[in-house]
C-alpha cells in the first residue's frame, strides 16, 4: 500500500488529516499541486486496458501540503528532473 497513517494502514481515497505518508515511488505519483484545501496527486495505474491516469485528493493543512512537495520534490523531481510542481 502507498499511502498510511503513521500509525496504521488505511483504504480511504480521501483522507482528511495532516498525520500520514505516501511513498510516492510506489504510487507512481508524477504530480502534486494544490487546489483550495485540497493537495492532489497525480498517479498512474496499470491496469488491463493499459496505464490509466488517476487524482488523489487530499485534505490537508498548507504546512503539510508543502512538507509532501518537499518529499515529493527529493523522490520523483529529483530522480529524473522532469516533473511541475505547483
Amino acid at each position: 500500500m502507498w499511502f498510511k497513517r503513521k500509525k496504521e494502514a488505511v483504504k480511504e481515497v480521501v483522507v482528511y488529516e495532516d498525520d500520514c505518508e505516501f511513498d510516492f515511488e510506489k504510487m507512481n505519483a508524477f504530480s502534486i499541486e494544490r487546489l483550495r484545501d485540497q493537495t492532489i496527486i497525480g498517479y498512474t495505474l496499470d491496469e488491463k486496458e493499459g496505464t490509466v491516469v488517476r487524482e488523489w485528493f487530499f485534505g490537508c493543512s498548507l504546512e503539510r501540503h508543502k512538507e509532501l512537495v518537499y518529499e515529493f520534490n527529493i523522490v520523483i523531481k529529483d530522480k529524473d528532473n522532469k516533473w511541475t510542481i505547483k
